[in-house]
């Protein structure tokens, strides 16, 4: 009787076997005749392709938090939008934005705070105009136009600010005037 059942045994595993081998296949997607090779080779691009995700992954969650980092401001609520480069010298950059302006009375001081964090951006002021309360003086050393007026524009999404200066910025449909000082100071 022992005998018997030690002839069933690897007779019932080698089902078993095939079974998970036909059911690995269906997963994969491969048909039936697939080799083990071909498994093999399936299995490979399966862990190449995972490979190059945990890179992206890896990328996207360092420029996530290299962009928050940047950030000056702590707006409560921010969505976060990927923001073309015009001269296609870098891949576009993730940025968070708020959902929402910062109030009237700090519309300075966030306008400062985007604006510092510039590359290349030496000073930076803001004044406000007494005949109008929404729109501000922006003047600024250093940095590239294209950023300091996409860093004003992120800052107030909704566009409840106005920028006045001797030099304008355009910024696909809306524009940004700045002042910057003249070259000789």
């Amino acid at each position: 009787m022992s005998d018997h059942n030690t002839r069933d045994t690897p007779s019932a595993e080698l089902r078993q076997l095939r079974d998970e081998a036909r059911q690995v296949r269906e997963l994969f997607g491969l048909d039936r005749t697939a080799t083990p090779q071909e498994l093999l080779g399936h299995l490979g691009d399966l862990r190449r392709q995972l490979a190059v995700a945990r890179v992206l992954n890896d990328s996207l969650r360092a420029e996530v938090e290299a962009t928050h980092a940047e950030q000056a401001h702590d707006p409560a609520q921010v969505s976060l939008f990927s923001e073309p480069d015009p001269a296609q010298q870098r891949r576009p950059r993730l940025a968070l934005v708020p959902v929402q302006d910062p109030p009237l009375e700090l519309a300075g001081e966030a306008i400062v705070a985007a604006v510092e964090v510039v590359p290349g951006v030496e000073y930076v002021s803001v004044d406000q105009l007494q005949s109008d309360a929404g729109v501000f003086m922006v003047s600024v050393r250093g940095g590239g136009d294209q950023d300091v007026a996409r860093a004003i524009l992120r800052t107030f999404p909704q566009g409840t600010v106005q920028t006045a200066g001797t030099t304008k910025v355009e910024v696909g449909d809306q524009a940004v005037w700045l002042c910057r000082p003249r070259p000789s100071e």
